[in-house]
């Protein structure tokens, strides 16, 4: 897949302007503050994804899209290439979001009641999607270490055993403790919820970083 490579090195003045009451409002004027939210960073977007929505604007055509197998066959091109994980053979679906594709799972291969394990400090949107589902929160909190944070797997064992846990929400890389997990630790993750028959739904959207 031919890529084209773009440097990001200006920051936006127009962004900064708009969200100057927010700045203002949670950390006050300090004129050296540029935040990074969640994938927000106030730099010009690249000139081929500008240049793809002033296409779709002038066509004046914004009703739902269908399915695209030309989308899909460039994600798992870039799977490929990124991650030697070639699926391309594999059912693929666009979501609006990874947090409405986690709502869906959660809906679809779960039962009310069930318990849906969340590791925190965590990305503050899973709670409430666990919520909406109306399913039960269960919490294995991570162990801060002198070496940073770590999962704490007796823990994790000790909530997928119970019998109505049905899925665990993995964030990887974590956000926002920054851990990226390492091979050992995903396996021996993977290992304690293959024996206890709980889905691992994997929220691995900042995975390019």
């Amino acid at each position: 897949m031919a890529t084209t490579p773009f440097l990001h090195d200006d920051v936006t003045e127009a962004a900064l302007a708009a969200d100057e009451a927010r700045l203002t409002r949670l950390f006050g004027t300090d004129e050296n503050l540029l935040p990074l939210w969640i994938a927000e960073p106030y730099l010009d977007l690249a000139p081929g994804v500008v240049a793809a929505l002033q296409t779709r604007a002038r066509s004046a055509w914004f009703g739902y899209e269908a399915r695209s197998p030309s989308l899909a066959a460039v994600f798992w091109e870039w799977m490929a290439g990124r991650h030697g994980w070639d699926g391309g053979g594999l059912e693929t679906m666009v979501s609006p979001s990874v947090g409405t594709s986690i709502g869906v799972l959660i809906e679809e291969l779960t039962e009310t009641g069930d318990g849906v394990i969340l590791q925190p400090p965590v990305f503050t949107d899973f709670k409430p999607l666990v919520a909406r589902a109306h399913r039960t929160l269960v919490r294995n909190p991570l162990t801060l270490t002198e070496h940073g944070y770590r999962f704490d797997l007796d823990g994790l064992a000790a909530a997928a055993a119970e019998p109505t846990t049905r899925a665990l929400i993995l964030c990887n890389p974590h956000n926002p403790v920054g851990r990226v997990w390492s091979r050992d630790e995903l396996a021996r993750v993977a290992d304690i919820c293959a024996r206890h028959d709980v889905l691992v739904i994997a929220d691995e959207i900042h995975a390019d970083l």
